[in-house]
């Protein structure tokens, strides 16, 4: 499976190709710096994240937040490079709850050239948790080789292929080596009204991953040998395998205010029983300002999803790596900021995260159990030296 030092050297030969492949013609541009931060205190209605079935604790605690980021980028010549790093950790003031203490890590490099008529790339992208209990700790990695198939003002489609590997640490059974390749198709429409310059973008984006996972692949018997059993699942001699597949539809809007929407249908495929399934995610954001230069951001996203063998309602290998708090649920962020200078402002922000909505094949009631809140007071620093 994908260890650190594997991601490690697949970071280095990409840092190498880069380098050996760049010329050294002057900078066509100033080197862009960007720099961001958010520190302050947070209270966790559910720091350990547990269902509200099962008969464990759910613990509140307040806690310390810590996010840092930051990126650069050079244009030589006909050469872009962007190196991207990002940080964030969080501490628990309640004992109970210490165990949730993590530390995140994220960095991503991109190397872009035009060349025989179309635009060639090379990315990475390394994400690492670390918990002080590990639960959910994972590493991931991807390296990818892409071409702009078409390229103008308005449009563009690029193609994608390249390795994804994932090591899930509590259960090394979760871990896999995939093959993933990715087609998008971006469309950009602006329009000028008096003084008001409005542009739309819409995309469509295709995924699909050959997973090869550590763990077993397991079958079902049926009948089942007594009549109380309903599910007497036994292991394959092979391994697990997956095909996942995601289509994304999005568009945006920035005019007096800014808004996106997105659909997103995943289907997983699986040779193991009870790993397949069905997913869908709808989702809006918009930021609009209101009054004394607040500026208030929404942010919703609604999970469905339906297995189609009645095994497994908890799918770890579905997990979307967004943020330090890792949440993939249905969820709503509300969050108001207001600049402070030209680089400092102020946040608040309220998160809450259901349970996924997941329905068994074998039932047609939905099972949820998962709430949790955030409240977050702080403030952030942003710098752009462009600006």
């Amino acid at each position: 499976m994908v260890s650190v030092l594997r991601l490690r050297v697949l970071v280095a030969v990409a840092g190498a190709s880069i380098l050996s492949t760049a010329p050294r013609p002057s900078l066509a541009a100033p080197p862009q710096l960007q720099l961001s931060g958010e520190i302050g205190p947070e209270l966790d209605t559910n720091a350990l994240r547990q269902p509200e079935v099962g008969g464990l604790p759910v613990v509140s605690s307040g806690l310390m937040r810590i996010v840092v980021g930051g990126s650069l980028a050079l244009a030589l010549g006909d050469h872009r490079l962007r190196l991207g790093y990002g940080g964030g950790a969080k501490i628990f003031m309640v004992e109970d709850a210490r165990s949730a203490d993590e530390i995140v890590h994220r960095a991503d490099a991109f190397w872009g050239v035009a060349k025989g008529g179309f635009l060639w790339s090379l990315s990475g992208y390394y994400y690492d948790a670390f918990q002080r209990v590990s639960l959910r700790d994972l590493r991931t990695g991807i390296v990818q080789l892409g071409v702009s198939l078409f390229h103008s003002s308005r449009t563009q489609a690029t193609l994608q292929l390249g390795y994804h590997g994932l090591e899930f640490k509590p259960l090394p059974e979760y871990n896999f080596n995939a093959l993933r390749g990715q087609l998008r198709i971006a469309r950009k429409l602006t329009s000028q009204d008096e003084d008001e310059l409005r542009t739309w973008r819409v995309s469509l984006t295709y995924t699909a991953s050959l997973r090869d996972y550590n763990g077993q692949a397991y079958g079902q018997r049926e009948p089942c040998p007594t009549p109380d059993q309903t599910i007497c699942n036994y292991p394959k001699d092979a391994a697990r395998g997956d095909f996942d597949q995601l289509v994304r539809i999005a568009a945006s809007y920035v005019g007096a205010a800014a808004a996106s929407a997105w659909f997103g249908l995943e289907v997983n495929r699986s040779n193991s029983y009870g790993e397949s399934f069905v997913r869908q995610v709808v989702g809006i954001k918009f930021t609009v300002r209101l009054f004394w230069e607040i500026f208030l951001t929404t942010k919703g996203a609604l999970q469905l999803a339906r297995f189609r063998d009645p095994f497994r309602l908890s799918q770890v290998s579905t997990q979307t790596l967004v943020d330090i708090d890792n949440e993939n649920r249905s969820s709503l962020v509300i969050h108001l900021g207001r600049d402070i200078g030209d680089h400092w402002g102020i946040s608040a922000r309220y998160s809450v995260y259901l349970a996924e909505t997941q329905r068994r094949a074998d039932a047609p009631e939905a099972t949820a159990g998962f709430l949790r809140h955030l409240l977050f007071i702080g403030a952030r620093f942003r710098y752009n030296s462009a600006e």
